[in-house]
This record gives structure tokens, C-alpha cells and sequence, in this order.
């Protein structure tokens, strides 16, 4: 204001204003830097599709395993190196995430299906006279948790 000698009311208020604005603004880049790595951790950490439980390809019959293969009749192991892109380099196109195996008649099997079109698959196989028959299947597009105690029990039920 013109004409006025001394501190005027905006003059007065600044400071308060201007330490809350920087209060809450620091607060917001704390708030905002934490959910950023919390995401980073959540989101862009790489999957290892590996499970403490489970059997691996060697445990697990060939006419079960068909059910999870590539186009290419190929499946990688839990852990081993795989090919989740679709440009084909002599991997497989997919891997396996988890078996379970409730009986001798039972498999459960999680597998990821890597290519253009990314997901994973949860494949349940029972052998009916002599031969393995793919009974279930349900498909995810994000990695579906799956533990070999909650594939028996869903067994036990039927």
C-alpha cells in the first residue's frame, strides 16, 4: 500500500502463510517420494517365479507339463532362463511358477506365458483311465498366488 509506514497486514501474515505452505509441501514430497519406492518395490522388482513349495519339470509327467508349453512344445523350469518377450530367441516362451501334486491322479500347475500377450495360467490335470485330461484352467494377468496347501484343499472339496 502507498503511503503506509511500516509492516501492512499481508506483510504480517507471509511468514505464517508461507510456513505452512512449506510445511505442507515437504510433507507432500515425503509422502510422495515413500510411495514412490514402495511402488518401485511392489511393481517394478522383477518376479522370480520361484515358490518354496512345489515340484519341478523333472517330478512332474510329461502329459501334465503339455498343458503348460510354448507354441513351440517348450517350458522353461522354475528359475531357469526363459524368454517373456515376444521376439523368439531360442528360449522358451514360458516357465513354470509352481506344481502341486495332491495325488497320483492330481496336478496343479501355475505357469507364466510369456509373448505379446503376457499372462499366467493356473492348470489343474486329473488322470481319467490312463490318461491326463486338463479339467481347469484360468488365466491372470498379473501373477496369481498360488501355494500347493490351498491346491488340496480346493481338491479335498470335490
Amino acid at each position: 500500500m502507498r503511503g503506509v509506514i511500516g509492516p501492512t497486514i499481508e506483510d504480517a501474515t507471509m511468514p505464517i502463510i508461507g510456513f505452512i505452505t512449506e510445511k505442507r509441501r515437504k510433507r507432500f514430497l515425503i509422502k510422495s517420494l515413500l510411495f514412490l519406492v514402495g511402488s518401485a518395490t511392489l511393481f517394478l522388482a522383477p518376479s522370480t517365479g520361484q515358490s518354496d513349495q512345489g515340484a519341478q519339470l523333472k517330478d512332474i509327467p510329461l502329459d501334465v507339463v503339455k498343458y503348460c508349453y510354448d507354441a513351440r512344445g517348450m517350458i522353461a523350469d522354475r528359475g531357469a532362463k526363459w524368454n517373456p518377450a515376444d521376439v523368439i530367441n531360442g528360449r522358451p516362451q514360458s516357465r513354470l511358477i509352481n506344481a502341486c501334486q495332491e495325488s497320483d491322479d492330481f496336478w496343479q500347475l501355475t505357469c507364466e506365458m510369456g509373448g505379446r500377450g503376457h499372462y499366467f495360467r493356473i492348470v489343474k490335470v486329473h488322470k481319467k483311465q490312463n490318461q491326463w485330461l486338463q479339467t481347469e484352467a484360468q488365466t491372470y494377468s498379473h501373477e496369481p498366488r498360488t501355494d500347493c496347501s490351498a491346491a488340496v484343499k480346493s481338491q479335498k472339496h470335490k
